[in-house]
């Protein structure tokens, strides 16, 4: 799923990504390295909910046609701390080790029905 924004329920799970493609150079071998990517989510007050609004442990970088795009599991969140901003760092592969280079903003409000 690539977002901007979206509304989930609170007990959806769903695996949301950033495209970075168009900020790299893929034509000429520039890639994604997964130890220079982070993702932080923080809730309506700025407190840190990384660890609970995403799966951290899925954090992937797309291969073939989703090379340039970084995915991770959206999950939980509450109608009272949304909306959430979760923010996609990452850094590019050209020999030089280049931490959160670009940043990608996705906002998601939980809506209960």
């Amino acid at each position: 799923m690539v977002a901007g924004k979206f509304k989930k329920q609170g007990y959806e799970e769903w695996l949301i990504d950033a495209d970075f493609s168009k900020n790299m150079d893929i034509d000429g071998g520039e890639d994604l390295v997964l130890v220079n990517c982070t993702v932080v989510a923080v809730d309506k007050d700025d407190t840190d909910v990384s660890v609970t609004i995403t799966d951290q442990s899925t954090l992937a970088i797309g291969t073939g046609t989703d090379k340039g795009r970084l995915f991770i599991l959206a999950r939980g969140g509450t109608v009272a701390a949304s909306p959430y901003k979760i923010t996609f760092k990452s850094g590019d592969t050209t020999g030089v080790t280049v931490s959160e280079k670009w940043e990608k903003d996705v906002k998601m409000t939980i809506k209960e029905i």
